[in-house]
């Protein structure tokens, strides 16, 4: 099969003549993240969680113990800002507190409450379910498949995002992706008169 019929197998919409299959993987997890964070946010309906993140922090909490605020945001691929607020939110709901680190005075430790666990064990049911339903009409060979591949991509980025990294775009691409930079492309270059109704 040519790479073309390859990009249309089982899409939902065909892939326009402009599209790679680098930017439909970019389209098609952001895609997924959304179908996924719909799913969340009604299993979590009635409850004081608003998000997914809400409930993968309490979880992240729980699974590994007390954590510094860092060490939950990088767990968690949260920036800073994004971080705070949802640990804030936690906090405001008793379902997160803090106390001192036992080794750095500077640090402190966030630890699960008896409510944070009690409110993690109530949606844990719908929130199974909802991992189900992301993983959808895949074959369990298909799931392991996906998940090999997802965990490659999280470590290629993982690092990239906890390391120290450069303050501009275009440093950031010509330090870790010099595949990008400056890449040519084999697809039509995208001007007014390229689509339909512009003439």
């Amino acid at each position: 099969a040519n790479s073309s019929a390859l990009l249309q197998a089982g899409a939902r919409v065909p892939p326009n003549q402009h599209e790679t299959a680098e930017s439909l993987i970019t389209k098609l997890l952001t895609f997924v993240y959304r179908y996924v964070r719909g799913y969340a946010r009604q299993a979590l309906a009635g409850t004081p969680l608003v998000s997914f993140d809400d409930f993968t922090y309490l979880m992240a909490l729980y699974t590994a113990g007390p954590q510094t605020k860092s060490e939950l945001m990088a767990r968690n691929i949260h920036e800073k800002a994004t971080g705070t607020e949802i640990i804030r939110r936690l906090q405001r709901n008793l379902f997160v507190t803090e106390e001192p680190h036992a080794t750095d005075r500077r640090s402190k430790l966030l630890r699960i409450t008896k409510a944070g666990q009690a409110m993690l064990f109530r949606v844990l049911g719908p929130m199974t379910q909802v991992a189900e339903m992301a993983a959808g009409n895949l074959t369990p060979i298909e799931r392991q498949q996906l998940v090999t591949l997802l965990h490659k991509r999280d470590a290629f980025h993982y690092d990239i995002f906890a390391g120290s990294r450069p303050a501009s775009f275009e440093a950031l691409v010509m330090t870790f992706f010099q595949n990008a930079a400056g890449k040519p492309s084999n697809r039509p270059v995208l001007t007014p008169d390229t689509f339909p109704g512009s003439r």
